[in-house]
């Protein structure tokens, strides 16, 4: 696609960029998020990691915040938190002394369960002003462009969301 020179394209409102749409709505997602997780104790970027523990049970501190985009430092002060409160545990790794392992203790595993159900609801008041078919599509349109690489089932069931698409685009 041929692109106009910048000098001879209209200008536009800095809300209409679309970097701009997305750090709104990120933020505005995140407020919620942190919001609605307050009487857990716990904030969303701890419940993204106890979230990969879960997941990845076993797998290394390093491994997990290298997935999470989570600088060394961070990473060490969100698994100690999450340690102090029992809510997962760090082992030696066996074949690499200077490594960890992460598994969530069954303290957090509860605490998994409750705040998966937060975080779906808060994605739910998010997209709520868009069908079933759109959100499928949204979830699929950001997994492309941030590089992942998801696809629908056979049923038509979206692998991260647990929606059913009606492909119809309604």
């Amino acid at each position: 696609m041929k692109r106009e020179p910048l000098a001879s394209r209209p200008l536009r409102a800095t809300t209409a960029y679309i970097g701009h749409q997305l750090m709104g709505l990120a933020m505005r997602f995140r407020a919620d998020c942190e919001h609605s997780l307050k009487h857990l104790d716990l904030l969303p970027r701890e419940f993204g990691l106890l979230n990969e523990v879960v997941l990845h049970a076993g797998q290394t501190q390093a491994q997990i915040g290298q997935r999470l985009g989570i600088d060394r430092t961070t990473m060490v002060t969100m698994v100690d938190r999450l340690a102090a409160a029992d809510w997962l545990e760090r082992t030696p790794d066996p074949q690499d002394r200077r490594a960890y392992r992460l598994v969530a203790t069954a303290k957090g595993l509860q605490l998994h369960l409750v705040a998966a159900e937060v975080m779906a609801a808060a994605e739910e008041r998010l997209l709520n002003p868009l069908s079933t078919a759109k959100q499928f599509a949204l979830r699929d349109m950001l997994a492309c462009l941030a590089g992942m690489e998801r696809s629908a089932s056979a049923e038509g069931q979206h692998p991260t969301s647990g929606l059913t698409a009606n492909r119809s685009g309604a």
